[in-house]
This record gives structure tokens, sequence and C-alpha cells, in this order.
């Protein structure tokens, strides 16, 4: 132990000024979160410190380097574990004890109890542990020196880039929890085996394996896979069915525009009537469609896009060549359709100018803002409500805005957006104004959470559909 103090402090002795640039870049990045003060350049400070972390982490492992035999530590009575354990303490030292007490002022400055938050808050260390640490640990144990490691990390991002170009479907949370835990896993795994048994050439091979894993996983996830784990880890306490409805829904509006819509893009539309079962009452579902197969009786087969889902219909883009050739054939149609059940929480309401704790939504405020007078001499402006959470909600939530002068109301939803390193998501909705109203006195905002049920992935399996049944008749 007392070996590895040492080492320590030699590291912390070399390197000082690299970690106040890290301490006066964490101190920037926590002033704008504090303050809100957002200001756009052209790298986030953000990114420049997570990679001021990693710079310093690389340099403390190159003072002692494993690469070659010829190092000056190794004539020392020093184990591989006091080494390690050296600079993990100079990683928690530099890197999480900072973020952490930052992580904690932020809560604070905005109105939060950062004890009721300490879970999120090691979570987050938990993550920066996975992609930063063990990372730049393993890294600059199997290259001789940081210009080799510079350009290694270099073509890393690249792939990075590339990969995130080319991912199938939206961001999600699970792609990144897999692509995070793919890379601490060959992050641990590579610096154990540099440690303790110095073999540099497999564990170059060991961390080239994780790296090109942890970029194929990100790329290439399908939505149907990420929705699987979502629907194994919050589970719907419901089983879900689907069966094809009544042909005379599709007859009605509002969906003949869709099928026009769908005549302009070049495709026709494969209008099928639903009947759910399973969502009870009160429950409120989003439905989302992968690829769905439309197969033919001599086995051909399509996959279709569902350009529209909901409880009473799913429309299908099916090229014209497809529908000219089977359109009185019967057809089948396979595919997974995942499910998202929620629920409406206790609405709150939310006067202008007025910042306080709202259920499930974190802390909101609501706010008036003038714009400047048109040529006409009007006066317009528009009200926002904005709110922050450490919780990150999955669902967005639902804002209403009232005023005396407009006895209807103006609703939107809320996406939440991650705010990089800030432990603190938020999310925003505004509403124009008419000319010349003024809601300051008499306006509030009407919000409310939105909570998850669960996730559910079902396999449609509609057979024997005549196809000419449901698309347009030929003119």
């Amino acid at each position: 132990m007392r070996l590895a103090l040492h080492i320590f402090k030699k590291d912390v002795r070399r390197f000082w000024w690299g970690i106040a640039i890290a301490i006066l870049l964490q101190v920037a990045v926590d002033w704008m979160d504090v303050g809100k003060n957002k200001v756009v350049l052209p790298i986030p400070l953000d990114w420049l410190l997570l990679a001021a972390w990693a710079a310093l982490i690389a340099l403390a492992v190159h003072e002692d380097p494993l690469v070659g035999d010829r190092q000056f530590w190794i004539t020392r009575p020093a184990r591989w574990r006091v080494l390690l354990g050296s600079k993990l303490l100079f990683a928690v030292t530099v890197v999480h004890l900072p973020s952490f007490l930052a992580d904690v002022a932020v809560l604070a400055a905005r109105g939060f109890r950062p004890w009721e938050w300490f879970g999120s808050m090691f979570l987050k260390q938990i993550g920066l542990f996975a992609v930063i640490t063990l990372p730049a640990i393993g890294l600059a144990a199997v290259l001789r020196n940081f210009a080799h490691l510079a350009l290694t990390v270099i073509a890393i991002a690249g792939l990075a880039v590339f990969a995130s170009t080319i991912a199938i479907g939206p961001d999600d949370e699970v792609r990144t929890v897999l692509t995070a835990a793919i890379l601490g896993a060959g992050g641990l795994a590579v610096t154990w085996w540099q440690f303790a048994r110095r073999r540099t050439s497999r564990t170059r091979l060991a961390g080239f394996a994780a790296v090109t894993a942890a970029e194929l996983v990100f790329a290439f996830m399908t939505p149907v896979f990420l929705a699987r784990v979502h629907a194994a880890v919050d589970p719907a306490s419901t089983r879900i069915s689907f069966q094809v409805g009544d042909l005379s829904v599709i007859r009605k509006e509002p969906f003949g525009s869709l099928r026009v819509y769908q005549n302009s893009m070049g495709y026709v539309p494969m209008d099928i009537p639903l009947v759910v079962a399973g969502i009870p009452s009160g429950v409120q579902a989003m439905f989302d469609a992968a690829p769905i197969d439309v197969i033919a009786p001599d086995g051909e087969h399509f996959e279709a896009r569902a350009s529209s889902v909901a409880r009473e219909l799913i429309i299908l883009q099916i090229p014209p060549r497809f529908c000219e050739r089977f359109r009185d054939a019967k057809v089948d149609v396979k595919g997974p359709l995942t499910v998202v059940l929620s629920r409406l929480g206790s609405s709150t309401s939310l006067r202008l100018g007025e910042t306080r704790a709202v259920p499930g939504m974190g802390r909101c405020s609501g706010r008036f803002i003038a714009l400047p007078e048109f040529a006409s001499g009007e006066s317009h402006g528009l009200t926002s409500v904005e709110c922050e959470s450490p919780a990150s909600p999955t669902l967005p939530g639902l804002a209403e805005f009232r005023s005396a002068a407009d006895l209807s109301h103006r609703s939107a939803l809320f996406q939440w957006q991650s705010a990089g390193l800030a432990p603190l998501a938020g999310a925003a909705a505004s509403f124009p104004l008419g000319p010349g109203e003024d809601p300051r006195k008499s306006g509030k905002f009407e919000i409310t959470p939105q909570i998850s049920l669960g996730w559910q992935v079902v396999d449609l399996d509609f057979r024997g559909l005549r196809l000419g049944d449901y698309i347009p008749k030929q003119r």
C-alpha cells in the first residue's frame, strides 16, 4: 500500500499542470450547467474534458510503461497489483472524485437534494469508468508511447463516427449501455492481462477484438433487438395480441389522406385494420413496427415498412409491381410490433414566473418571452416551460397552456434530452402567443408526466389475407 501511494504521489507531482487544466475545464462545465449558460462551441467543453481525463490517465500509465523489458520499475520490488492499484487511485482522484463532487454541486445549486440522487450519480461514475478509465488504462498499457496512443485513438474515433452514420434505427439508451458494457469488459480484460501477464501481442489482439465488437454492436443492433431488451428489462404486465379487424374501418376517414400520401411516394398502401386485446382501459399505447414480411403463395416475400401504426390500423408500403402480381392472391403478413404502455400521472399547475417541483418531471419553471415588434407595430411573444431532472425520464411529458384571453388550451410534448456530462436531463415546450396577448397575470401551465407500464414485442402472424381487399381499387 505504501509503495502504491508513493507511485501515486509521483504521478500527481509529474502531471500537476494537466490536473489543473482538467479542473479548470470541470469548473467551466459546471458553471455553464449551474447557470444554464450553454455556449455553442466548435468543440463542446464536455468533449475537451473527456479528452483531458483520458490523456492524464494514459500519461500516468506511461510513466511506468508495460511494453518492453527495460523499464526502471521492473527492477523495483513492485508487484503488478501495486502498480495497477496506483494507476487506478490516480484515475479515481483525478477523474471520478472531481466529477462526483461537481455533480453534487450542480444538483445542490439547481435546487435538488444530492443525497436523494446518489444512485444516479454513482451509475454515472460506473459509466465513466467503463468508457473512459478502463479503455484509457488498457490502451496505454499495450502501446509503447503517447504518439502511438494518439494515432490509435484517432482511428477508433473515426470508426465510431462511421458506426454512428450506419447505425440502424435511432439512438437508444440500451444501445449506449450495451456498447459501454463491451468497452468496459474489453478494457478490464486488456488491463488485467497486460499488467498481470505482459503478453503484449496477444493483449493487443484482445483489445482490437473488443473495440471491433463494440463498434459492430453499436452499428448493427436492430430496433427490434433493442425493443426486446427493453421488454426483458421492463416487461408489460399484460399479454397483448393483435387480430385482423373489420375491413369497413379502412374505408373511413381520416385514413384516406394517408392513402393518398402513400401513393404519392410511389408505394401502394396496404391498410390492415387491427383489433387489439390485452391493453387495459385508460392505458396509453405507443406502437412501432420493424419491416414486416408480406409473403406471397409462391414463397416470394417483400419487407414492407410501416408508415403508420395505431390501435385500429397498420399501413404498409407495398411496391406497385408486387401488388399487380399478387392482387388476387392470398398473402401472409408476419413481423414484430413493439408496444410501449404508459399512463398519465397527476397533473401539476404552474404559473408564469414560478419554479417548483413537479412529481415525475423534476423542477419546472414557466416564463414569458417578449419578441421584437413586427413592422405592423403588433407585439408578439411566447410562453415556455422548462423542466430538469436527474432521473432522465424515458417517456415525454405533456404540457398544456391556458390563459384568460384564450379559453382553449394549447398542448405540446416534452422531449427529454441528455446534457452530456451534466447530471440533469432537460425538456422544454413553448407556446406562441397571438398579437397583443399578454398572459403574465393569468396564464398557467398544466404539466403531466407519462409513467411507463412496460414494453412488449408482439409477433404479428396474419395468414390468408387477399391482397386486393386491403389496397386501393384499380381505376
